[in-house]
């Protein structure tokens, strides 16, 4: 089968894909995959694709918006914005400290802000690191986060640092060990 078969073939079967429920996609996924030979993740790709190719103006998706072959976001734009108090209150840490965080502020924010919708309390407690990572990637760029530290690499100041292996017989008074961490 030559590729002209092949997008004539996927023309005729996309928009029976595209109105079929969950079970009818999983059987057409079978058949077109078995007729032309492809992985099962290669035809949802081909089936889900627009018709044609020319480069269309892209557009702004809200948090609820689904795509055409895609599930729905369970995250709200109300979630969002809880998530992104949450974390200012946490100091801005990682996502994967975060999310365990999250269970301890999640009732001080609620008092201080008011009751959350039904159910929003469980849902935001569900949410993935990668998911929060996600959804709040803009608001940690507007805020300024560039990264895990606030020291630089420095070759001077490494020439001035003394460096011994093996035990240190320090006995003497006054001296001290101290590392610095940046917030």
């Amino acid at each position: 089968m030559g590729n002209q078969e092949r997008r004539a073939y996927l023309e005729a079967v996309r928009p029976r894909y595209q109105q079929a429920d969950k079970e009818n996609k999983a059987l057409i996924l079978n058949e077109v995959g078995a007729t032309l030979g492809w992985h099962r993740k290669s035809v949802i790709r081909a089936l889900c694709r627009s018709q044609s190719r020319e480069p269309k103006r892209p557009r702004k998706k809200t948090a609820k918006q689904k795509s055409p072959c895609g599930r729905k976001s369970k995250v709200t734009v109300s979630d969002v914005l809880i998530l992104g108090r949450l974390l200012r209150h946490c100091n801005w840490v990682c996502s994967k400290r975060f999310v365990v965080m999250m269970g301890l502020w999640i009732d001080y924010d609620e008092k201080l802000y008011g009751a959350y919708e039904a159910g929003q309390k469980q849902r935001l407690l569900s949410l993935s690191a990668a998911t929060i990572d996600r959804h709040l990637r803009a608001e940690r760029k507007a805020a300024g986060m560039k990264g895990k530290s606030g020291t630089k690499p420095g070759s001077l100041l490494r020439e001035h640092i003394p460096i011994r292996s093996g035990p240190w017989d320090v006995t003497g008074p006054g001296f001290m060990e101290a590392d610095t961490v940046a917030p």
